[in-house]
């Protein structure tokens, strides 16, 4: 959360969905909700275990939903497409 000060954006992985990640879920509450984002850091970091992948994300998402008590998805999507690095899932139109 220090590097806020220098104007980054902070994302946050998969480690949200386990319950040791208190550290992580505490920082999620502190960041600004323009500067947001979420990544599935595949293969790593899996929600509950296993492989991860990009379509994991929905599990990410529900997860910072449920930290941070409001709705995320609009912020993280608008952040990440004025950044240039949204890319939907097959499901979605763009």
């Amino acid at each position: 959360v220090a590097y806020l000060g220098t104007g980054l954006h902070l994302s946050c992985t998969g480690i949200l969905c386990t319950p040791q990640a208190r550290a992580a879920r505490a920082s999620l509450r502190l960041v600004p909700l323009e500067r947001l984002l979420l990544e599935t850091d595949s293969p790593d970091q899996a929600p509950g275990g296993g492989r991860n992948e990009p379509a994991r994300v929905v599990e990410m998402l529900a997860m910072a939903e449920a930290i941070r008590g409001e709705a995320l998805e609009d912020a993280i999507v608008s952040n990440a497409r004025s950044l240039g690095i949204y890319r939907p899932l097959p499901a979605e139109n763009p």
